[in-house]
């Protein structure tokens, strides 16, 4: 409640009222009460817990690691919470001069007229040289910038008032000053300069702290930038061999993390024959005064992961004094990615030479072919052949064609063109099933075959060729006896764009692909089949697709009557390719 005295002023009040009839009249009492000082007690005690709160925040935000710039902000802004003010300037020591290093409030103008103290008419200058808080009520009063270039500055920034307090270390030295600016005429309290003082005790405290911090993170932040990100595992070991950096790429190759491994020794990630002439070779290296050398054995150096992995790797080792203690660093790279990499270049090298020598075979067997299909054909026209003869000339001949057609298809693969044409989706699958065909015939697999429409796609016919025929084969290892393939060519709707597509389905009731592979199966070398896959079928196919601008996808259950593996070819169809023929049929 608010009351008025007779010269206008309002001041807080407390009431009660109460009411009494006399005779015909009824009197009202009001008992009040000034409030003002308490009231003033009470905004003064509200500002002193709203102090100590946000120098208690401070305190956490400093102990949270924040940094040392967003440190000194946090300081900054406390400073004009605390003092009610508009703006305001931090200022560091640096060697004789004063750096704003923080602000509140402030144009770029101003900081740059004020960037240092030096030469310019400043209250936070005056503090400095008096190494006292400096308190100026109205700058357009103070000797101190009467006829200086500071004053326009100073009205133009809107600062009418300004106090200024040094920032002193426990051991007196000076660290700084803070300064708090009103952008009407002020003269801050006694209780608000208590205030001020605390949080500049705490800041000076905290800026010692914080500097010292930082310099000592900057220092360790340039070395672990440098091993942290470096591709390669880089891991330090002590003279009994105890891991003492084990940097990001490391804690990757041997899937262990750093906590886990610090302090443990490097045995742990040697092959267990290898351990004790790894130790030796460490103690000789040592003992040698080589800074560095390449590490080498007979064969590949092998490494061993947390879980038991080994695999293969190079290295180097370094090492360094560290005062009265040696230190080791191995540098190491996996290299297993390299070697299975040689491996699949080899074989691929050697799956070229036998399809070249594949292609001159054939070629060389298609005139003597020629020749003994002409006698066959001579010799059963002949009159006096007996009928027992004859049906056997029919068997042979019908061999030879298997053979003729056998050497075409070998020259027709070598010879086929890179370059995409139209081609039936239809025959590219019915050639696939007949490469095939020996393998079907010896599982005694079911291949049921359904062709909606004869549907033709501008392609390399070979690398579809490739897709079906790897994903047949797939199905093929997948299925035991009798087991059932469906292969089916359908029109798809929509793709990516709305254009018209076609869909190549190749299922089986196999045994499924378990959950934990699924999303691995089209990952370079990732194989299911052991030793006797390579890891690329799939991963080949999904690339052959992605060129041909369609998708692949799977999808498999292992139980159940629903037991089986369904991968979709998805493929962009030529506009004028489509020629609707359905037909269906079972081999």
């Amino acid at each position: 409640m608010t009351a008025v005295r007779s010269t206008g002023e309002r001041f807080p009040i407390e009431a009660t009222i109460s009411q009494v009839q006399a005779g015909e009249a009824k009197l009202y009492s009001v008992i009040l009460r000034d409030i003002t000082e308490r009231r003033q007690a009470e905004a003064c005690l509200q500002a002193d817990i709203s102090a100590l709160t946000q120098m208690h925040a401070l305190s956490g935000k400093v102990l949270g690691a924040v940094g040392f710039q967003p440190l000194l902000q946090e300081v900054m802004d406390a400073a004009v919470a605390i003092m009610k003010a508009d703006r305001g300037t931090l200022q560091l020591l640096e060697g004789d001069s004063l750096r704003i290093v923080a602000h509140h409030g402030h144009q770029p103008r101003f900081l740059e007229f004020f960037a240092s103290a030096e030469n310019r008419a400043s209250v936070c200058g005056e503090a400095m040289l008096r190494g006292e808080r400096v308190v100026v009520p109205d700058v357009e009063e103070s000797p101190l910038f009467a006829e200086t270039p500071s004053l326009p500055v100073l009205r133009e920034a809107g600062v009418r008032a300004v106090q200024s307090t040094p920032l002193v270390s426990r051991a007196g030295k000076l660290l700084g000053i803070l300064t708090t600016q009103w952008a009407v005429r002020y003269c801050p309290g006694e209780h608000d300069l208590w205030r001020i003082d605390l949080l500049a005790r705490q800041a000076a405290d905290l800026i010692e702290h914080a500097k010292a911090e930082e310099a000592l993170r900057s220092s360790e932040a340039k070395m672990h930038g440098i091993v942290g990100s470096a591709m390669d595992a880089i891991i330090s070991v002590d003279e009994q061999q105890r891991i003492v950096v084990f940097n990001r790429a490391a804690e990757q190759i041997f899937q262990c993390s750093a906590s886990e491994a610090l302090g443990s020794s490097l045995d742990r990630f040697l092959p267990p024959e290898y351990r004790e002439a790894h130790g030796e070779h460490v103690r000789k290296f040592g003992a040698s005064g080589i800074t560095s050398r390449s590490m080498r054995a007979p064969g590949v150096l092998t490494a061993v992961r947390s879980n038991g992995e080994r695999f293969p790797i190079e290295a180097t080792i370094s090492q360094v004094q560290a005062g009265e203690q040696k230190l080791y660093t191995v540098i190491l790279r996996d290299i297993t990615e390299r070697k299975r990499a040689e491996e699949v270049l080899l074989r691929s090298e050697k799956l070229s030479s036998v399809g070249r020598m594949a292609a001159t075979i054939a070629h060389e067997i298609n005139n003597p072919l020629g020749a003994v299909t002409n006698l066959l054909f001579l010799t059963k026209t002949s009159n006096d052949l007996p009928e027992s003869a004859r049906q056997y000339l029919e068997v042979a001949d019908a061999e030879l064609r298997r053979i003729a057609h056998i050497t075409q298809q070998s020259l027709g693969f070598y010879r086929e063109s890179n370059a995409p044409a139209l081609t039936s989706v239809n025959t590219l699958l019915e050639s696939a099933a007949d490469l095939l065909k020996s393998r079907i015939k010896t599982k005694r697999a079911m291949i049921e075959k359904q062709w909606d429409e004869d549907i033709g796609v501008t392609a390399v016919a070979g690398e579809l060729r490739q897709v079906f025929s790897n994903l047949l084969a797939n199905s093929l290892d997948a299925i035991d006896e009798e087991g059932i393939i469906k292969l089916r060519v359908s029109a798809h709707p929509a793709f990516k764009n709305g254009d018209r597509c076609v869909r190549v389905t190749i299922a089986d009731n196999g045994k499924g692909i378990d959950a934990s592979s699924r999303p691995h199966l089209f990952e370079p070398f990732f194989t299911t089949k052991g030793a006797i896959g390579t890891g690329l079928g799939l991963w080949v196919s999904k690339q052959l697709i992605d060129k041909h601008g369609g998708t692949i996808r799977m999808r498999s259950s292992t139980n159940g009557a629903r037991r089986g593996t369904v991968f979709s070819v998805v493929l962009p169809v030529d506009p004028a390719a489509g020629v609707a023929r359905p037909q269906s049929a079972g081999a």
